[in-house]
This record gives C-alpha cells, structure tokens and sequence, in this order.
C-alpha cells in the first residue's frame, strides 16, 4: 500500500516548514499519517543516506486497527509494513532493509502469559522474534549495524523479586552465529548493549553490579568480544550509560549521573574515546530535564543529536531535541531551526530524537504539530533551495500555500505578492539590490521594497535548476 509524496510531504495537514535562506536552508517535515493512518506517527530510524525514515504509526489495515511499521522515501513513498505490527522499532540498517526493535508478545510455551521480546526484520524473511532462551526470560533489541551483519540488545532478563536482584546478558545476533551472549565484567550480572559500529565490531553498553551502580563498558569482536570498562569522571556519582558509537567505532556517547538530592538527579552528556576510554563531559542537562540522552554521533566526534529527557525512561525520551557540535557546544534543535535558519515553528514541539544521517544533515524523531498532534518528524538541514518555489497554491484557504512543491508557477508569484503586501520580511525581505552586480544582491537588508520585488521577479524567470 503506497501514497506518493510531493517534495517529501506525508501528512495531510501541514506538512513542511523551510527557512527561508539563499542556496541553503533547513526543513521540517510532518510525516503524518500514511495510508491507512490516523493521527499518529513516530520516525524511528533513519538510512544512512538520509533518504529513508523508518518509523511506527496506528491506523486499519484490512480491518485490524493496530501499531504497523511504515517506511517514508524523502522524495518517493510511504508505505505500511504489514508484518511490523504491535511492535517498537528501535534500530536500522544503513540502507534500511533490517530494522529490530522490542515487543510484548505472548510467550510461545505459555499461553496467556507476556514477555517483552527483542525482534529483527528483514524484507524477505520479515520478522524473526529473538526469544529468550531461558524459558519466561525477557530479551530487547536495540540496535542494528549500518551494514545489517549485527543485532544487539539484552537476553535473559530476570528479577528476583525476593532479593531485589537483576540478571540479565548483554547480546550480539548475526546470522551465521545467532544469538551469542556477550562477556560479564568480573562479578557482574546484569548487561545491556544499546549501540553497534557500522560493520558490527564495536558494542557499547553497561554492566550493573548488586549496588544497582552502573559501568559504561565496550566489547570488542578484534578480541574475541571482550568487555572492557570505560572511564568515568571523578564527579560521576556510580552511574554512566553508553548508548551509542559511531559508525567507524572511535567514539561513544551516553550519560553519567552527576547530580543527586532529594528533589530529583541530573545526567549530563558523555563522549568517550573508544580506544583510550577517556571520557569528556559535554555540559550539564538543564533545569526542567533529567537527563541527556544521545540518538547518534558523527564518526569524527564533532556532532551528536539526541533528547532531553523529561522522564524517568530514557530508552523512549521526550522532551527538546538538542543538538552538540564542537566549539558551539549544545543547542536545542528548535533554537538552530529559528536562529540559523528562520524556519517558524509556531505551535510545533519537537519532543525526541531517533536517529541521524552519516552527514548529520538529516535528523528523524517525533515531536506534534500546531493541531497536537504526534508526528513523525525529519529535519534536514543545509538543503539546497530554489528561492522562487514558496507555495503550491495561491488560495490561502489551501493547505499547500505556502507549501514549497518543487515547482515555479503563478501560485509562487501570487503567494510572494500577498507576503509583499503583507510585510512578511521573513518571505519577502530577499534582497538589498535589483542590480546582480550589486554586492547586497539577494542579501536581505531589513526592509521591504522594490529590490526585493525585482530580486524575486528575477528568480521566478529563472526558475528551478
């Protein structure tokens, strides 16, 4: 079951917000809801190109109103996958052809009885469950490697009520092994991995002692999957998550608590060095969050996207999407949409983020729309635009004015009049000159006036490349 996208748009509402810049600007884009769809959908993953999102929303599928899988092309489809149903998707491969994510399915050996199950998925085999072993144990999938070889996540998973202990192993899935159960640090017994490197060689997580103290630590398949610790900072209070690594396995990202009272804790953001195990704290989580929660980082270390979380869970976040890059430090991702970029996100919050493209110009989570309602979200950012394509109708009763549709037409023309007319400087403030070899020729200069009528007028006959 497939709809056609037009410039990427999804949603039957509004669909794309763009800043409105000269040869760069950014973009928001609503999913929405696909065919089949009601008014929910959240972006889970994302290709390592940038030109697939792979997430869940509710709708009906052939009477059966449930949560599908549902796959998004920036410039093609989206289409529902059928055998993704009742489940969370949690990770992607680079070309996005496996996914994994978690369940709560009946166990097989015991009717009406539930356990949450790890899963993965594959277009030609589609969904195989990663059931426990141990008979009533419960297992997750966290994350696939870019190349598809590697799923891992956590099996076994026990709590004995009694003495308050958990158990659970940290785990590697590949085809030619299966299910292979990752080593424990000395005295030990409760691990979970969350990330994978691109080609499956490098696994990051944390191990849990008795005192419920948790350990950052990586395995390595180079030495025959040992664990070993990462480094923690003085000030860390017994408590550090690693959840992501870059795809080439030189750098990790997670939190470490930092603060602790009576009022409630503090996780900070923590970058490590994989191969020294060094880590860098990358500012503190501010007032109103609880902590910092990384989606992914770029393989240089020099970027990573994720949430601050307003909850307790931080493996489904929500709260503002932040943004760390070297020398800016962290920014929240709505400040860089408006300041950099001038996109207008009235009404829009942009709660959790998911994944991130390699080239980090492409970001996919969810947050809702100015109706309320959740959304799929893909920001991309530094995208090259055609100044003169601003609306897909002149009509301002329409839901496509205003919308780029990759097209110059009157409904451009006439929607750039009405915001002439209006006084709109973020549409129709374009230029300080009519004349191109004028030096302030399409540079916006505050004010509204003949030049940027002419400027415009210029890049309407022009057209799109």
């Amino acid at each position: 079951m497939k709809r056609v996208l037009k410039n990427g748009v999804a949603a039957a509402c509004l669909c794309a917000l763009a800043g409105l810049a000269h040869g760069q600007t950014a973009q928001v884009i609503a999913i929405g809801s696909v065919p089949g769809g009601f008014d929910f959908s959240q972006a889970w993953g994302v290709s390592r190109d940038g030109s697939t999102v792979i997430g869940i929303t509710n709708g009906d599928l052939n009477g059966i109103v449930d949560y599908y899988g549902f796959r998004a092309s920036i410039d093609g489809t989206v289409e529902l996958i059928p055998s993704i149903v009742s489940r969370d998707i949690r990770g992607v491969s680079g070309d996005a052809g496996v996914l994994a994510g978690i369940a709560f399915k009946e166990r097989p050996n015991d009717p009406g009885e539930y356990d949450l199950t790890g899963w993965y998925w594959t277009a030609d085999g589609g969904v195989v469950d990663l059931w426990s072993p141990i008979l009533n144990w419960g297992s997750t999938a966290n994350a696939v490697s870019r190349d598809g070889s590697a799923v891992v996540g956590m099996t076994d998973f026990f709590i004995n009520f009694g003495a308050g202990f958990e158990f659970s192993d940290a785990y590697v899935w590949r085809e030619s092994t299966g299910v292979v159960k990752l080593p424990h640090l000395f005295d030990m017994f409760r691990a979970e991995a969350f990330g994978v490197s691109a080609n499956g060689s490098v696994i990051v997580g944390y191990e849990q002692n008795m005192e419920e103290e948790r350990f950052p630590v990586v395995w390595e398949a180079a030495n025959g999957n040992a664990i070993r610790q990462l480094f923690v900072t003085e000030e860390e209070l017994g408590s550090s998550l690693a959840l992501v690594v870059s795809d080439n396995g030189a750098y990790a990202a997670g939190f470490s608590l930092m603060a602790m009272d009576i009022f409630g804790y503090r996780e900070d953001l923590v970058m490590w060095d994989v191969a020294t195990g060094a880590p860098t704290v990358l500012g503190q989580t501010p007032p109103g969050f609880y902590s910092a929660i990384p989606a992914a980082i770029s393989d240089d270390g020099q970027m990573i996207v994720g949430t601050y979380n307003r909850f307790f869970f931080f493996d489904n976040p929500e709260g503002e999407i932040f943004v760390w890059r070297q020398g800016e430090g962290v920014r929240l991702l709505k400040n860089i949409l408006t300041d950099d970029y001038g996109v207008d996100l009235t009404g829009w919050q942009l709660l959790a983020a998911h994944g991130m493209s390699e080239d980090g110009k492409t970001i996919v989570g969810h947050g809702l729309d100015p109706h309320g309602n959740m959304t799929g979200i893909i920001i991309r950012l530094d995208v090259s635009v055609c100044v003169a394509d601003l609306s897909g109708s002149s009509d301002p009763n329409d839901p496509a004015y205003g919308v780029p549709d990759g097209q110059v037409d009157a409904s451009d023309f006439f929607y750039f009049l009405d915001q002439f007319v209006a006084g709109n400087d973020r549409v129709a403030d374009l230029s300080g000159s009519s004349d191109p070899n004028d030096p302030a020729y399409g540079v916006p200069d505050g004010q509204i006036d003949a030049s940027d009528f002419f400027y415009y007028l210029d890049r309407f006959v022009a057209g799109c490349p």
